[in-house]
């Protein structure tokens, strides 16, 4: 399983415009109706690039596996569960983490309105695609975020931010 190395991409550390265009052009690059595996160990990190690398695995040809090894947190959480049904694997030990998006923003009243503005429109966005990719309800995902809340495989599977523990 999954063992084609020229077929692999791996995103590890912090999900940054970097990572995450380098990710994507692997992805573009490998598109021909072949399966990729994206494997996933990462805490997470900016909403807009890892919506680029959850674009681009909805645009492609090939299916896409992807993988969680390890921790997979926040954004990588979302590209997990965003991930195509039935495809969406987690090694044993790995652990999950939702919570609500956060920002760096420091600046006067008018831009940290701008950017809570920007902030609230993205949480309601991530809420309503993570219900929809997991059968939760949208208050349940509120609820989750607003505990952070940490999954085992097991419960990841049983809350449908998963669909195999290998």
């Amino acid at each position: 399983m999954f063992n084609n190395r020229e077929r692999n991409i791996i995103l590890t550390g912090d999900i940054e415009a970097n990572n995450s265009i380098a990710v994507c052009a692997n992805l573009l690059d490998l598109d021909s109706e072949e399966e990729i595996t994206l494997f996933i160990n990462s805490a997470g990190g900016s909403i807009n690039a890892g919506y680029a690398i959850i674009d681009v695995m909805h645009a492609l040809d090939s299916p896409v596996n992807i993988v969680a090894i390890g921790y997979v947190a926040s954004m990588a959480t979302s590209i997990m569960a965003l991930g195509e049904k039935g495809r969406r694997y987690a090694y044993s030990h790995t652990v999950f983490l939702i919570h609500n998006p956060r920002t760096k923003t420091e600046g006067n009243y008018g831009e940290l309105k701008v950017d809570l503005n920007h902030l609230l429109k993205t949480e309601k966005s991530m809420i309503t695609d993570l219900a929809k990719a997991t059968g939760q309800t949208k208050e349940q995902i509120t609820k989750d975020f607003k505990l952070e809340r940490t999954f085992t495989a097991k419960e990841a599977k049983k809350y449908g931010l998963i669909d195999h523990i290998i």
